[in-house]
């Protein structure tokens, strides 16, 4: 119980936790399932690498059968996300509850929460179109069940989404619209006493920075839990400032990543003398945190570890031949990841700059006077890579690509 109430400020080791747990379980106490969901949405929501969760999936997997009505839903949906940061795909952990929901087998006012739990988890696959459409289930099936305020959160996951995809301001405006239409006062499924949010807001602008950070995990945990994409992301920005203003900046940079908050992310990184490994925020698919982490990884290029620099190269790399490139404008995961490999200047490997060469043969070519966002981490990159001495075998392409670039630059 006290690490319960600890967590908002402290955390807490997972492993006796967990053993206390099944020790309360296996008493057979009748709250016993409600310490199991508390403990497990706290770990969703902190997503400490160093946490092994699986002691605790095997213990909720064990009383979920039992419960009924929100709580199942609540255990069904922590287990679905915990088996996504295990390597399942969004589609295999939520298969099941999505069929249930769907199908009519799970009430409509819970089916609200699995669409958009599950939206948010589409989201951070980068699966954007499947997450909007899993959104707008949820707009629908919560202006059914008079739950506004979760129709509004979906309205605004739904807004911000259609930016991230380029689906067009039209897509965007009109979501934004109907959910300011919706107002800020309607029911949640998962709601509290007061808005932390706003406790929040207020003890960052009093400098009551303690109180902050309270009001921040607070407001981040309802929102994440909820699946209130956009307003969860607000909450890790918020989050990030409070840890920015306290000194504590490895954690703000994280914060500020996992918000998409590619300048502040950077910024903050800039005055911190040592290395800060983001790797795992590189890894992720969602294209506003990998962005952001690539950002964070290009500010910080100089000081990465040699040992380490292969496998950052590596993702960077496959980022920008993997990533969004419709237009090459405003691709910022695209964009940060060529400008970090360059960056990376004379340290970067072969693979990583024989990987991205021939991506860059077919940007290069445009209209007259036509200028791409990504021109100047193009020539950032093609410098790194006279640096690094590629093999001779590419250098009849390499010069063409240089010579091109520069001519099309001027």
């Amino acid at each position: 119980m006290k690490a319960l109430a600890d967590w908002l400020e402290y955390g807490y080791d997972l492993a006796p936790v967990t053993a206390a747990l099944e020790t309360v379980v296996q008493a057979g106490e009748p709250w016993a399932s409600r310490l199991v969901l508390a403990v497990i949405e706290q770990i969703v929501v902190d997503e400490d690498p160093d946490d092994d969760p699986a002691g605790l999936s095997d213990l909720t997997a064990g009383l979920v059968t039992a419960q009924t009505g929100l709580l199942r839903v609540r255990l069904e949906c922590c287990l679905a996300d915990l088996a996504i940061r295990s390597g399942h795909s969004p589609d295999k952990a939520y298969a099941d509850l999505d069929r249930r929901a769907l199908g009519g087998r799970i009430p409509e006012r819970f089916a609200v929460l699995v669409h958009m739990r599950r939206g948010r988890a589409l989201a951070l696959a980068d699966l954007g179109d499947e997450a909007i459409e899993a959104y707008r289930r949820a707009v629908l099936a919560a202006t059914r069940e008079g739950l506004g305020g979760d129709a509004r959160h979906a309205l605004r996951a739904i807004s911000y989404l259609s930016d991230q995809y380029n689906l067009g301001f039209g897509h965007s405006s009109r979501a934004m619209q109907s959910a300011r239409t919706v107002g800020a006062k309607g029911a949640r499924l998962i709601d509290l006493s007061f808005d932390p949010a706003v406790s929040a807001l207020e003890a960052l602008a009093d400098g009551k920075l303690p109180d902050a950070s309270r009001a921040s995990h607070q407001w981040l945990w309802q929102d994440r839990i909820s699946g209130a994409l956009t307003d969860e992301l607000l909450a890790h920005q918020r989050y990030g400032e409070v840890f920015n203003r306290a000194g504590e900046t490895n954690r703000a940079v994280h914060h500020l990543i996992l918000a998409g908050r590619r300048k502040d992310a950077r910024s903050a990184a800039e005055s911190v003398p040592e290395y800060l490994d983001v790797r795992d925020l590189l890894q992720v698919q969602a294209r506003w945190v990998c962005g952001a982490a690539a950002a964070v990884t290009g500010q910080q290029a100089d000081l990465i570890p040699d040992d380490a620099v292969p496998g950052i190269a590596a993702r960077l790399a496959d980022i920008v031949t993997t990533g969004p490139q419709s237009g090459l404008a405003g691709s910022d995961p695209v964009k940060e990841a060529l400008g970090a490999l360059g960056a990376l200047d004379g340290r970067l490997p072969a693979e990583a700059a024989q990987q991205v060469l021939p991506l860059l043969v077919e940007w290069i070519p445009r209209q007259p006077n036509t200028y791409r966002f990504t021109d100047e981490q193009m020539l950032a990159f093609l410098g790194a890579c006279i640096k690094a001495e590629l093999p001779v075998a590419d250098l009849g392409r390499f010069v063409w690509i240089s010579r091109s670039l520069v001519r099309v630059c001027r």
